[in-house]
């Protein structure tokens, strides 16, 4: 499987499922079903940011409008994967900062970042939870007319309405000239401060 979009925590907050419902082991389940039903829809990696690392600049834009993000997956830096340790990931700020070591060391190398836009963590929390309570009704017999489930599903659907303007493959990949779709956004720094 790989990387999770949501959490045990949340899912359980945004359900309200109740200790003994569901074992947190089932929760875990649909967590990985939700986090697979998303990264078959969209691909992998969702989001990708491509940038050259220039000297005496550690902070670098993932997204141009500085959107929070749920997390940054993976780094490379001139070809090689780069470990969270020298890194920090800026989440209110849609942000990569480098450590000054790593940005030094590494002036004029292509930085790839690969990350996940706030909305999808949103999307499986909300897909997840979907799943656990379908499956605490369906095993009572009960009909699914319950206010929270009929939240969940229109959260659902309100995300989904969000992504159908954007395109499958790399998320949100930039259509500027010369962007190449499969590395994923090339964001020019130097413009990112305007927006």
């Amino acid at each position: 499987m790989g990387y999770l979009l949501t959490t045990l925590e949340l899912v359980q907050q945004v359900s309200g499922i109740e200790a003994g419902e569901l074992s947190d082991e089932e929760v875990e389940q649909y967590i990985a079903d939700a986090t697979d039903d998303i990264y078959d829809n969209y691909g992998r990696p969702i989001s990708k940011t491509t940038s050259t690392i220039e000297a005496d600049e550690y902070e670098y834009d993932l997204d141009r409008y500085k959107k929070k993000i749920k997390s940054i997956e993976y780094v490379e830096i001139g070809g090689s994967e780069f470990p969270s340790g020298s890194w920090t990931a800026g989440i209110n700020e849609g942000t990569i900062i480098l450590g000054s070591t790593t940005g030094d060391d590494n002036v004029g190398e292509r930085l790839e970042v690969e990350w996940i836009p706030r909305m999808f963590g949103q999307l499986a929390t909300f897909m997840a939870a979907d799943k656990c309570l379908q499956a605490i009704y369906i095993v009572s017999g009960e009909e699914v007319t319950n206010p929270r489930v009929l939240y969940i599903q229109n959260q659902i659907q309100e995300i989904g309405s969000r992504l159908l303007n954007k395109v499958p493959g790399v998320f949100m990949s930039s259509k500027a000239e010369g962007a190449d779709p499969r590395r994923g956004n090339a964001i020019v720094q130097d413009f990112s401060n305007l927006f």
